[in-house]
């Protein structure tokens, strides 16, 4: 029998039958936005919202292909495992090749935190059945049980749950972990309801602790009380005692998927009219999966409208302008990349003031610099230059020299707040100057030891970051709060680089 490093299975699940799982992060390192106080693989050692590929996706791909070999049956093809799966940046990958070469369906077991996103939403949307988690009516109940990334937002979050069952055909299931003392009210289930019937999923999911939870203090919830909260919910949610496995999609007759892109390229058309036209068609609903996996194949599009999913022709290829980011910081070029843009890296020397004075005008100035010597390197693209420095007690803070320089500047923040700026500067070509934008957040410090100082240097690489910390890496260990763009303090505030881009370069958008 072969043995996976990143396989595991099938297992026989509650929800879905068989399901071979696929873990897209290292073994024994959890990786993930949330530290639920339910979570069955135990706390979390730091949150985080930073994408990043911690197995080569080729290697999970080898190992699918010999495991398809073996011949072994499964319901699904499950992305699982390790944390959260979204933080694997060429997560979608693996699910085309779960719909090229297995008859399996996939499966993606996300907490839906970053489908905030685009990109996210847009490579999620490619799995055949989805479930989110939302256990919370508001965000004071989402960080008492779910223990957050700092940067996340649950409100942005909730938004982005409806905004992807607008861009989303197949299966969406909402789970709900019932946790006593907190969620377990009908008031409560209530509430949640209520988001959730805005959301409009197919199936929700009542969850209990089954194995060990992260905090003891968790307990389970009687089976008559679940069943009461089930039916506060539209539809009924299903309670793990008799949720029964997702039923295959009903075969379909040879040749209707071709028949279904010719017929919305002249004539678009919800489902019910579509299994009225085609021969063979039983019901609406048995076309849904082959929609879906039309649709995530960029086939055709879809549209829900009042609950009607409507199938329409792909939209047409336009010619794009060129964008570049006139930029060498890797943190700037993944916030862009998670914004779902296409663009490239250009970088140009540029002769920059350092003004502790005049901290805003230091970083116009830089901006600006920047992008006037990109320009000249790129006359026919829209344009999108950036510089941030961070203000401490009247000092401007760079990039520590070594190690003991970037432990000075840590041990000199505990405690304090500081304030980081960026600005950017955005044009378009033919633009007689770029238009500026400046975004200013506030940082305030844990107070912190030597122990914790060396601790958090041995987990990052900090010459390259202003004031020797990243946010984004396990920087709940060093921040106790901030004011302001979370992604400013990253390095680039992407509201602002968005919200400059809907006005003058929309195309480059994927909204």
């Amino acid at each position: 029998m072969a043995t996976y490093a990143h396989l595991f299975g099938p297992v026989r699940s509650r929800r879905f039958g068989r399901s071979l799982g696929v873990d897209l992060q290292q073994a024994g390192v959890k990786r993930c936005t949330l530290n639920c106080i339910f979570c069955q693989l135990g706390a979390t050692p730091a949150t985080c919202v930073v994408r990043q590929p911690d197995v080569p996706v080729e290697a999970v791909l080898a190992e699918l292909d010999t495991w398809r070999r073996s011949g072994e049956p499964t319901d699904f093809i499950t992305l699982a495992g390790t944390g959260e799966p979204t933080l694997h940046p060429r997560f979608g990958e693996v699910i085309d090749w779960i719909r090229r070469e297995t008859p399996y369906r996939s499966l993606l077991l996300s907490n839906g935190t970053l489908f905030t996103r685009t990109e996210v939403r847009r490579d999620a949307a490619r799995a055949d059945v989805v479930k989110v988690s939302l256990h919370a009516w508001d965000a004071a109940t989402f960080h008492r049980i779910s223990r957050p990334h700092a940067s996340l937002d649950f409100a942005a979050i909730v938004e982005s749950f409806r905004q992807f069952r607008r861009e989303y055909a197949g299966i969406l299931i909402v789970e709900v972990f019932i946790v006593p003392g907190i969620n377990d009210t009908i008031e409560a289930a209530d509430r949640i309801a209520a988001i959730v019937r805005d959301i409009a999923p197919d199936h929700i999911q009542l969850n209990v602790i089954a194995r060990p939870p992260a905090e003891g203090t968790v307990a389970p919830v009687a089976p008559e009380r679940l069943a009461a909260l089930a039916t506060r919910f539209t539809p009924v949610a299903e309670t793990p005692d008799v949720a029964p496995p997702l039923p295959p999609p009903p075969p379909l007759a040879e040749g209707t998927t071709e028949a279904i892109v010719a017929l919305v390229q002249r004539h678009p058309a919800d489902l019910a009219s579509l299994a009225a036209t085609l021969p063979g068609v039983a019901a609406p609903g048995a076309l849904r999966h082959a929609v879906h996996r039309l649709a995530a194949e960029g086939r055709v599009a879809i549209r829900w409208i009042d609950g009607v999913l409507h199938v329409l022709p792909p939209p047409p290829t336009t010619a794009m302008r060129r964008l570049v980011l006139g930029s060498a910081s890797p943190r700037r070029e993944r916030l862009l990349r998670e914004l779902g843009l296409t663009f490239e890296v250009v970088t140009a020397n540029a002769e920059e003031i350092h003004d502790a004075a005049d901290p805003v005008g230091t970083v116009i100035h830089n901006a600006c610099a920047k992008h006037n010597a990109c320009r000249a390197r790129c006359p026919d693209a829209v344009l999108i230059t950036a510089d941030t420095l961070v203000w401490f007690e009247g000092r401007l803070i760079g990039k520590p020299a070594d190690h003991a320089e970037a432990a000075q500047f840590l041990r000199a923040f505990s405690g304090r707040a500081q304030t980081v700026f960026t600005a950017i500067a955005c044009s378009r070509p033919g633009d007689a100057a770029p238009a500026v934008r400046v975004e200013a957040s506030r940082v305030r410090f844990r107070e912190l030891n030597d122990q914790r100082i060396e601790d958090y240097l041995r987990l990052i690489q900090p010459f390259d970051r202003a004031g020797a910390y990243d946010i984004d890496a396990s920087g709940d260990l060093l921040v106790a709060a901030y004011e302001g763009s979370y992604s400013n303090i990253v390095g680039l505030p992407v509201e602002s680089v968005r919200d400059w881009l809907r006005f003058h370069a929309p195309e480059l958008l994927n909204d």
